[in-house]
């Protein structure tokens, strides 16, 4: 695994997220959706207990990868606080821990985008001494 694959472990993780927190948006959404009738409005009522079961579950599968995401964040946020340049950890923090794209990160960092790529190369190198660590204790 390449530093790069190291530190995009977390943008896998909350895209998803993402996806599951859609779902159970929409599990819910027809579960509490109410129907016309001609003489007024009416809600579907709620006569089997487990309807509710898919959005549990979703649920729980969310905040099980929302927990493997943090400790992704916890190992690579370590590794970045560890290189010493100020710039490189920023863009790091930004790209890796934020999920920032490379357009706002130039915006907020007041770059033009090509910088941010030429110092993005140069962070990754600093990092990597660092990352390896992380990988050697299975991390």
């Amino acid at each position: 695994m390449t530093t790069k694959e190291w530190l995009l472990r977390g943008w896998k993780i909350d895209s998803e997220i993402e996806a599951l927190q859609e779902l159970r948006d929409e599990a819910w959404s027809q579960l509490t959706s109410a129907t016309q009738k001609l003489d007024g409005v009416a809600v579907q009522g709620f006569k089997n207990p487990h309807k509710f079961d898919r959005v549990t579950e979703l649920d729980e599968k969310i905040v099980k990868r929302i927990d493997e995401l943090v400790g992704i964040k916890q190992e690579i946020l370590t590794a970045i606080l560890q290189v010493k340049d100020r710039r490189y950890r920023t863009i790091l923090m930004d790209r890796y821990v934020r999920f920032k794209t490379w357009e706002r990160i130039a915006v907020d960092d007041g770059y033009n985008i090509r910088h941010i790529w030429r110092l993005h190369g140069e962070a990754l190198q600093a990092i990597t001494p660092y990352t390896e660590r992380q990988k050697d204790r299975g991390q």
